[in-house]
Order: structure tokens, then sequence, then C-alpha cells
């Protein structure tokens, strides 16, 4: 009597479709494992034709799972499914800014590029900008908030959207108070000044890149030829942006201008032998004379200050010179390079008390 009945296998699996495990290009997968009984023996031999069982990790893809009962006289039953592990996780984006991030008007704006990752190896990005479109990291936009897209896409046609703004604030500009250019004598002083300073903004002062002052306000005392270039200011507010102004500062030698006559009587103005422009010209040596050719002053480095007071102690009228005319000598200073350096004045300047 031949066995040649096959074992007849129960309980085999239907066709199994799962999702990725978090994070992992695959997923466990469990099965309940076929049976099969057999009309003569107990004994079957049975062979699994797959590299996975039940309770491995299967990667994303389709995989065949055979299973082969066979009895002891070769007759043999199959149990045959198809276990498929689906990718349906999008890529992670990471390195973009969180919620919105701060421009300026007048400069670029930027921010690294994004790292994307994927739980099934490389992945890709595109980039879109609203309402302004074709703007990306490195380019001026308009002042409004711009709305980034990046949207992440794996080979899998999973996809990660991930949004953030770009806030540009309108920039308040900033103007030096006056024309474009400022004259200037040897050794004036003078005051560069914004126009309508705006609380909370700083203000920065440069002259060929080099800073020169803080404040809204930039001062030269006794300017030299080292003062003159073209002077610009940097404004900028609590968010780092800058508007900048520029005006140009030009350094002549005016040259003295010396007065007829002078007040000292206490009433206020002219009440000194004040020269003009006499800053361009340190150590200026001022002789002054009687009429009767004593000098009643003298000075090698005069500061425009004498008040009509002798230094010569025989002077009749005591230490204040009575009203009159006097002569002078005046012998310029300044710098030995310069062709004005020892030139002499003289001439004659009346005191009205």
């Amino acid at each position: 009597v031949e066995d040649t009945i096959a074992p007849i296998v129960t309980n085999c699996p239907t066709d199994l479709v799962v999702d990725n495990d978090p994070g992992v290009c695959g997923a466990v997968v469990t099965w309940n494992a076929p049976v099969a009984t057999d009309n003569c023996s107990d004994d079957l031999t049975i062979e699994v034709i797959s590299s996975y069982e039940s309770g491995d990790v299967l990667p994303v893809g389709e995989h065949e799972v055979i299973y082969v009962f066979t009895d002891a006289e070769g007759n043999a039953d199959t149990c045959q499914f198809t276990v498929t592990v689906e990718d349906n996780e999008g890529p992670v984006i990471t390195g973009l800014p969180a919620g919105s991030i701060t421009g300026c008007p007048n400069s670029p704006t930027t921010w690294d590029e994004p790292t994307i990752t994927d739980n099934c190896g490389d992945a890709g990005y595109n980039v879109t900008s609203f309402p302004t479109p074709n703007l990306t990291s490195g380019m001026l936009f308009p002042v409004g908030a711009t709305t980034m897209t990046y949207v992440g896409l794996d080979d899998s046609g999973n996809s990660t959207t991930y949004t953030f703004d770009v806030v540009v604030n309108a920039l308040s500009p900033v103007t030096i108070d006056g024309s474009d250019e400022v004259e200037l004598c040897l050794g004036e002083s003078a005051s560069l000044e914004v126009e309508s300073p705006v609380a909370g903004m700083s203000y920065t002062w440069s002259l060929f890149n080099s800073v020169v002052g803080t404040g809204s306000t930039l001062t030269i005392e006794g300017v030299t030829e080292d003062d003159e270039g073209d002077y610009t200011v940097e404004a900028m507010d609590a968010n780092g942006c800058v508007a900048t102004d520029m005006i140009e500062v030009t350094v002549d030698n005016c040259g003295i201008k010396i007065p007829e006559a002078f007040t000292p009587n206490g009433n206020g103005p002219n009440e000194l032998f004040y020269i003009e422009n006499l800053e361009s010209y340190p150590n200026t040596e001022v002789i002054i004379f009687n009429r009767w050719g004593s000098m009643v002053y003298e000075s090698d480095d005069y500061k425009n200050d004498w008040a009509g007071v002798s230094i010569n102690k025989l002077n009749v009228a005591g230490d204040q010179l009575p009203e009159g005319t006097y002569f002078y000598i005046i012998k310029l200073g300044g710098k030995e390079s310069e062709a004005t350096f020892g030139k002499i004045y003289k001439g004659y300047v009346y005191i009205k008390r």
C-alpha cells in the first residue's frame, strides 16, 4: 500500500501589508505560522523558503514567504503568502529658523541651508516663497512678511513641509543736518548732527572706514588737514539694520582776520582782541605797543584772550589801558612747512572804553 496523499496545510496566513516602524526603513513583522496534518505520519519535514521568519525586521519592499510541508513518503504541500512593508514616513527637515527671522530692507537676509534626513536613505527638497516668489537665502527681501516653505520629498513619495517667516521692517532714513558739504578753516571747530534722531537708534561716525565718534552729534575740535574727508554716519536699529548718510568736510587755510577795534568795557560783545581763524596757527606771537612805543602786551602763543590789560607795570594808567590807538605786530605760527609760517602782520587797533 503506497501513501500518495500529501499533507494538508491549515491556517496559511493571507498576504500582509504593514507600515514601516518609526525611523526605520523596515518593520518587525509577525504572523501565525501555518500548520499541516498528514494521513500517515505526524512527523513532517517543514522547509521555509524565505530569508525571514515571523518576528524578523523586514526591509521596505515586497517579500514572498513559502512554507513547504513534506511527509515521509515525499508528498508535499505548500503555504505561500506575501509580506509588503511600505515606507509611509516623510523626511525630517532640520537646521531652519524656528517661527520667524528678522531681515533688513537694504541688505540680504541669510540663513543656513536645511539638513534633510530620511529613514530610507537620501531625500531632496524644494523651496517656495509667498507672496513674492523665487526668494531664498542670500537675497534682498521686501518690507513685510514673506513666508518660506520647504518641502522635503523621499523616494517613496512621502513629503514633509516646514515653514517660517522672513519679517523685514521699514527702516527710518538717516540724514545729516545741513548740506552735503561743510567747509571749515584750519583750527576751527564744528559739529555734524543727525537731523531728527530717532530714539532707540545707535549712531556711529566714521572717516576713511575708521570710527571717529558715536551718538547723533559729532564734534570736531580744532580741525586739521587730517580731519578732511567724507564722514559717514551709520544709524542702527534694534534689529541690527543700518541706514547711512555721508557729508564731505573740506579744510582750508582761511588766513586770519584782525579786528580794527574792540571794546573791553564789560558790556559783553567785543571784549577781547579776537583774531579770526587764529586756531589754524598755534604758537602765534603777538606784541602790542602804545603810542609812545612802549610794549604793553606780549604772547608767544596768543589765545585770543587779551582784554586791553597792560603787562607793563610802568604803564601810566595802571593795568587797564586807556582808550586809544595801539600798534600790533603779529607773527604767525603753525607748521613750518606752510608758506604762511612766520608771516608778519603790522597795524593798529583801537581800544574803545
